[in-house]
C-alpha cells in the first residue's frame, strides 16, 4: 500500500461567515438554496494545504510551485478537515493531493507541484462549454473577454487579522513575519483577494445581472516568479476563457496574472466560478424546482 502524507486535522474556517444575504456563505441564504449551511470558502481550505506542500517541495514552492484543486463537497464552519497527499515519485515534480472531511467525504482533490503546470489538475480537466446565448445569467459574456487591468495594493491588514484571530487553518509563521524570505508572504486566500476580486467585481460585474449567488468551484494558484509578498502593489490582468452550465449552475472560467513593478509575472490564477441558477429571478420557480 502506498504511504500517504497527512496533515493535522483542523477546523475549517469560513472567511466570509459575516457576509450578507447576497452571499452563499450566509447560513440562511445557503439553506434556502439547499445547502446544509453557509459553506467554507474554497480559498480558505487552500490555506491548509501549504504545510503539507512545503514538506514535499520545500520553500522553493513559493517561488515556482502550484496548487490546483477541484472542489467536490461543501464544509461548514468548524468542521474538521484533513489534507492528504501521495508521496513524490522519483523523477516527478507533481503529486496528487486532496482534503477529506471524513473517510467517505472528499472536500476537494487535485495536484500540487513545482515548475511545469501543463499536467496539473485544472490544466487537464475537461471544461464543459456552451454557446453563451443559451445562458440566462452569463449570456452577455464572451470567451476571450478582457476583464481589465487593475493596480492592486496588497496590504498586510486582512492577512494579519486572519492570522491573529486563528482564521487561517494550519498557518505558517511566514504569513505574519519574514521567516522563509525577506518579506512576509501571501497565503492562498490572499492570492485570491489579489487575482480574483478586481477581475470579478470590475471585469465581470457590469456584464452580469444584479441578483445572483455564486461560489468557487475550482482554483489553481501558481507561483511563476514568486513569492507573492505583502505590502506591494501588483498589476493584475485577466481574461475570460470559458462559459458553460450544469444542471444547477452557470459556470465561468477565468485566468488572471499578477505582475510586479518591474513587469515580471509573479503569480497566476485559473478559476471556475459557479453561479447558482436557483438564486436568480431569470430562472422561474418551476424550472428551479425541477433542477434542484
Amino acid at each position: 500500500m502506498t504511504e500517504v502524507s497527512r496533515g493535522p486535522k483542523w477546523p475549517a474556517r469560513n472567511l466570509s461567515r459575516n457576509t450578507g444575504t447576497d452571499s452563499v456563505h450566509n447560513n440562511q441564504t445557503a439553506t434556502d438554496l439547499g445547502f446544509r449551511g453557509g459553506p467554507v470558502r474554497a480559498d480558505g481550505h487552500m490555506n491548509q494545504f501549504v504545510p503539507v506542500v512545503l514538506e514535499i517541495f520545500g520553500p522553493d514552492w513559493f517561488r515556482h510551485g502550484h496548487l490546483s484543486l477541484d472542489f467536490k463537497s461543501a464544509t461548514l464552519e468548524m468542521e474538521e478537515v484533513q489534507v492528504l497527499a501521495y508521496p513524490l515519485v522519483h523523477g516527478s515534480r507533481q503529486v496528487d493531493i486532496w482534503m477529506e472531511r471524513d473517510a467517505e467525504t472528499v472536500v476537494c482533490k487535485g495536484t500540487a507541484g513545482i515548475g511545469d503546470t501543463s499536467q496539473s489538475a485544472l490544466r487537464t480537466k475537461e471544461i464543459h462549454t456552451c454557446d453563451p446565448s443559451a445562458l440566462r445569467i452569463c449570456g452577455n459574456l464572451k470567451v476571450g473577454m478582457d476583464l481589465g487591468t487593475h493596480e492592486t495594493a496588497l496590504s498586510t491588514e486582512d492577512q494579519f487579522e486572519r492570522y491573529d484571530s486563528g482564521s487561517i487553518s494550519d498557518p505558517i509563521k511566514s504569513y505574519r513575519e519574514p521567516e522563509l524570505f525577506e518579506r512576509v508572504i501571501a497565503c492562498p486566500s490572499t492570492y485570491l483577494e489579489l487575482l480574483w476580486r478586481a477581475p470579478t467585481v470590475d471585469g465581470l460585474g457590469p456584464h452580469l445581472p444584479e441578483k445572483f449567488v455564486g461560489l468557487f468551484g475550482a482554483i489553481e494558484i501558481c507561483n511563476v516568479n514568486g513569492p507573492l509578498f505583502l505590502d506591494r502593489t501588483y498589476t493584475v490582468t485577466s481574461t475570460l476563457i470559458a462559459v458553460g452550465e450544469s444542471q444547477k449552475t452557470e459556470n465561468i472560467w477565468h485566468e488572471a496574472r499578477a505582475f510586479d513593478a518591474s513587469g515580471n509575472e509573479v503569480a497566476s490564477l485559473r478559476m471556475l466560478q459557479r453561479i447558482l441558477k436557483a438564486s436568480s429571478d431569470l430562472y422561474n420557480d418551476e424550472q428551479t424546482t425541477a433542477r434542484r
